[in-house]
C-alpha cells in the first residue's frame, strides 16, 4: 500500500471491476465521528488529524458533539441526558454511515 486509508488492497485488481466499484462506494460512505467522556469533536478529531485523514481519504465526516460537551446544548436538568443516543443518530443522513466512537461502552 502506498497511502494512507486510501489504497486499494494488494487482493483488489482492476481485472475485479465489480468489486472495485464497491470499494470505490465504500470510500465515499460517511464517517460519523463521536467522542469520548468529556472530550468533543474538535478535541478528539479534529486536533488529531483524524477528521483530515478521512477527508484526504475522500471520506465525509459528520461529527457529532454530545448533549454536555463541545458546542452541544448543555441542559441543567439530568433527564435530558437519558437518551444521548438520540442526538447521535439525529446527525445521521438517511443512507448507511461508518460509525467511529470513543471511550463511552459500558
Amino acid at each position: 500500500m502506498t497511502g494512507y486509508l486510501c489504497s486499494l488492497p494488494w487482493w483488489l485488481t482492476g481485472s475485479d471491476e465489480t468489486a472495485a466499484q464497491g470499494y470505490r462506494g465504500a470510500m465515499t460512505t460517511p464517517v460519523v465521528l463521536v467522542h469520548g467522556w468529556g472530550g468533543s469533536f474538535e478535541s478528539t478529531w479534529q486536533r488529531s488529524g483524524f477528521t483530515e485523514l478521512l477527508r484526504d481519504a475522500g471520506r465525509p465526516v459528520i461529527g457529532v458533539d454530545l448533549l454536555g460537551h463541545g458546542s452541544a446544548p448543555k441542559p441543567h436538568d439530568p433527564e435530558a441526558y437519558a437518551d444521548l443516543g438520540a442526538r447521535v443518530l439525529d446527525a445521521m443522513p438517511p443512507e448507511p454511515v461508518d460509525a467511529v466512537g470513543f471511550s463511552l461502552a459500558r
